[in-house]
């Protein structure tokens, strides 16, 4: 993109009014979100497997909700590439 394009862009997001401005700031917030989490996974699919279940370990305890973290284990080690197959 063009810096001419990304000015005109700065100028119709600061013309935006308030609620779209919050709405535009809540998807802004989404995508963000999302790219930082595709990197994570990203980075834990170039792990070694120790190194990704010490990642998923540490990426689960940082919720403050206990119940949440055997979820959030399990979801580190699946983000991992590590899935048991149906027997």
């Amino acid at each position: 993109m063009k810096i001419e394009q990304v000015a005109e862009l700065a100028h119709k997001v600061a013309a935006l009014s308030q609620a779209e401005r919050d709405f535009f700031d809540g998807m802004l917030a989404d995508e963000l979100a999302a790219a930082a989490d595709a990197e994570r996974v990203a980075k834990l699919r170039g792990m070694p497997d120790v190194d990704a279940v010490q990642s998923a370990i540490a990426w689960a305890s940082e919720t403050v909700d206990l119940d949440a973290i055997p979820g959030r284990m399990l979801q580190g080690l699946k983000d991992a590439g590590f899935e048991r197959r149906e027997r």
